[in-house]
């Protein structure tokens, strides 16, 4: 855990800028159906989606921490609806799993799921939809 929160607070420099703050918060074992992981690790909310340098860096927290999701979520200023992107490198090996979802909690709905380690690939996709 100590050095979960180094790493937060590492990264809280490059998210400053976009961040309503960092925090980093233990969601403990999840057991939803699907998941890869049954740590998780989140951030504060985001102004805007995230930008390439945000995603270059929960991947690569989420890389440091195999088996552990590390969840990013903010809000669509046109639409107002909420949306979080998350990573995790399975404990079983494989390539990392990117979720980005619409909603929160158990209201929240997959938009893909993608297997990848370009981080750039999933920012596109992103840009798709929200640039």
């Amino acid at each position: 855990m100590q050095a979960t929160l180094q790493q937060a607070h590492s990264l809280q420099s490059s998210l400053q800028s976009s961040s309503l703050g960092l925090s980093l918060r233990r969601a403990g074992k999840t057991t939803r159906p699907g998941d890869v992981t049954s740590e998780m690790v989140a951030l504060d909310l985001l102004e805007t989606a995230p930008t390439l340098e945000v995603l270059s860096n929960i991947f690569n927290l989420a890389h440091k921490q195999v088996g552990t999701t590390v969840r990013v979520p903010w809000v669509n200023e046109v639409t107002r609806s909420s949306y979080s992107i998350s990573v995790c490198f399975p404990a079983s090996g494989g390539y990392p799993v990117w979720k980005l979802k619409r909603g929160f909690g158990t209201q929240a709905a997959d938009v893909f799921v993608h297997n990848s380690g370009d981080v750039e690939l999933i920012h596109n996709l992103l840009c798709v939809n929200f640039y």
